[in-house]
């Protein structure tokens, strides 16, 4: 069965599992809720609504809310029950309101609803006092439920994403952990407080809200600024593309090709998006470079290919003191290195290289290859993978060049490579 058929084979049977084990929770929560608290379960929707409209968006997929720290705190000071629905309106009023479509907002609905229940069978199992909440004897328990709320939510999560993009499980769940685990750490105080003020003065909780405002813009905006000047260093390196038509979606199909053969080497989701980011702008010190030298259609002078090896390195300048690009900076400045040490702008041999650099050479090779020029026509697939093997132990890492070998072969049926199916 192809690899996409049974993907979403898998998709289709865990959304439905999800589905069915979230209404039968929602179900019994429904059943057992107390509706001596049907006043109070609305003033907390109205809480809860807002908060789930204006998530943080990590990138262009996820995105996470402060859901987890009025959740958590309606855990302790009402019961699993109340939780569970005041999170199931607060979804389906968001999603309903998004128009994110029904599937989306059952799914929602039924993680967060099983996310909740593992979550209070965590606190309550491991709590110790007979009261809401004391300190220290239930704080054990606050950080079990903190870790059970965020472990189980994560997964439920990044399994529908894997499914769904067809990526590796572990690539989606460690994509962004450190910012999450961040975030999550940041609010688990917040709950713990909400329930202490809560059991001195219920409207006392008001307190908490300018600090939850305060962690929610800060993270919105540290990340708002990420991607604007992610996007900022991309659109300069597109401006470098189009200064030449043979060139144009150069750096977008590099980044792509890196990414895919730095997944099949199976490297951490942390280097492959190092890779796939600094690929996306490896290019970007050709804008140092004269229009007269960068278009040139003749073969370059002696001076000329010196002022055009430059741009590796200026690249790296411009990029390796913005903290997105500090680690793959170094792949820009080294992506014309070559294992037999005869390349540039360092003559490093072999595994002085970063495998980073090492892929980018090759994904640039290949692209280059397969794109016409005004001194030549574009080589078809086969006549590309050809010189590549060829070069391999010389220009370009054997290990590597076999890792794209592979990525082609299972790529066949890809529009994204050109030529069509290559067989290494």
């Amino acid at each position: 069965m192809p690899y996409t058929a049974l993907a979403r084979r898998l998709f289709g049977f865990y959304f439905y599992l999800v589905v069915v084990i979230g209404l039968f929770v929602i179900y019994k929560a429904v059943a057992g809720f107390n509706f001596d608290y049907l006043a109070v379960l609305f003033l907390w929707v109205a809480f809860a609504i807002p908060i789930e409209m204006n998530p943080v968006l990590l990138n262009t997929k996820d995105q996470i809310t402060l859901s987890f720290s009025i959740n958590l705190a309606m855990v302790i000071i009402y019961g699993v029950d109340f939780a569970i629905i005041v999170s199931l309106i607060a979804n389906v009023v968001t999603d309903a309101w998004g128009r994110r479509g029904l599937k989306k907002l059952l799914f929602n609905a039924c993680q967060y609803a099983i996310t909740i229940f593992f979550t209070g069978e965590a606190f309550y199992f491991f709590k110790k006092s007979a009261a809401m909440f004391m300190l220290p004897d239930d704080l054990p328990a606050l950080v079990i439920a903190s870790f059970v709320y965020v472990t189980v939510n994560v997964l439920l999560v990044s399994i529908i994403v894997a499914l769904s993009l067809q990526k590796p499980l572990g690539h989606v769940i460690f994509s962004d952990i450190g910012m999450k685990m961040l975030y999550f750490t940041t609010l688990a105080p917040i709950s713990m407080l909400m329930v202490i003020l809560y059991s001195v003065q219920p409207w006392g909780m008001l307190l908490l809200i300018p600090p939850l405002a305060t962690a929610h813009l800060s993270f919105k905006n540290y990340f708002q600024l990420s991607r604007e000047t992610r996007k900022t260093m991309e659109v300069i390196s597109e401006i470098v593309d189009l200064r030449d038509v043979y060139t144009a979606q150069h750096s977008k199909r590099v980044a792509e090709y890196a990414r895919m053969i730095a997944e099949e080497m199976q490297l951490s989701p942390e280097e492959v998006e190092q890779i796939y980011t600094a690929g996306m702008v490896h290019d970007l010190g050709k804008i140092s470079v004269r229009d007269n030298v960068l278009l040139k259609p003749d073969a370059l002078t002696d001076d000329e290919y010196a002022l055009m090896k430059q741009h590796s390195k200026s690249g790296y300048e411009i990029l390796k003191n913005l903290d997105m690009y500090k680690n793959g900076a170094i792949f820009v400045l080294m992506h014309h290195e070559r294992v037999d040490g005869r390349g540039y702008p360092l003559g490093l041999h072999g595994s002085e290289i970063p495998l980073g650099a090492k892929i980018m050479a090759v994904a640039d090779s290949y692209d280059a290859m397969t794109t016409d020029r005004p001194y030549r026509k574009a080589m078809d697939s086969n006549r590309a993978m050809k010189i590549l093997r060829e070069n391999a132990g010389s220009q370009f890492d054997p290990v590597v060049v076999d890792a794209f070998c592979r990525v082609i072969d299972k790529t066949q049926n890809n529009k994204f490579m050109k030529g069509g199916y290559i067989g290494c």
